[in-house]
């Protein structure tokens, strides 16, 4: 019996510091998304940046965008999209690389992820590189 109550304690335990609070990204097409965010995000594509639109508290939308290249400069490319929790701020975490040779047209310079939140943020804040960064464009839906 007292096997078993010990047992019983440790799941409990286990279950207490098990982190179901997860968020959830994923690389989506423009199309997988609302209406509303794909009229921001058309609006938006037409300038280089990191755009953001927020559905209420649910979840994120994140356009990681360098499509207009000018000519004879390098083509900028996204990779690995990290999003993190510190208490009450949500942190973006992604990388940027420059390519000067860019005949392959399946760079990867405009990307598009939905994240899911596990509850409301205070503060959302973006990192290229590993330092401090802006938001081109941001928008949302309070509804």
């Amino acid at each position: 019996m007292k096997k078993i109550l010990v047992l019983i304690g440790l799941i409990i335990l286990l279950a207490g510091c098990m982190d179901d609070s997860k968020l959830r990204t994923d690389l989506i097409a423009l199309q997988e998304a609302d209406s509303e965010v794909q009229s921001f995000f058309e609006t938006a594509k037409k300038q280089n940046g990191i755009h953001l639109f927020q559905d209420q508290d649910e979840r994120i939308y994140l356009m990681l965008n360098e499509v207009n290249i000018l000519q004879d400069q390098p083509a900028i490319t996204f990779s690995n999209l990290k999003v993190k929790e510190d208490g009450a701020t949500l942190k973006v975490f992604y990388e940027e690389e420059t390519i000067a040779d860019y005949e392959d047209k399946n760079i990867e310079n405009q990307l598009l992820y939905e994240v899911e939140l596990n509850k409301a943020y205070e503060t959302i804040q973006l990192y290229k590189n590993g330092k401090s960064s802006n938001f081109e464009m941001v928008s949302g839906n309070t509804d």
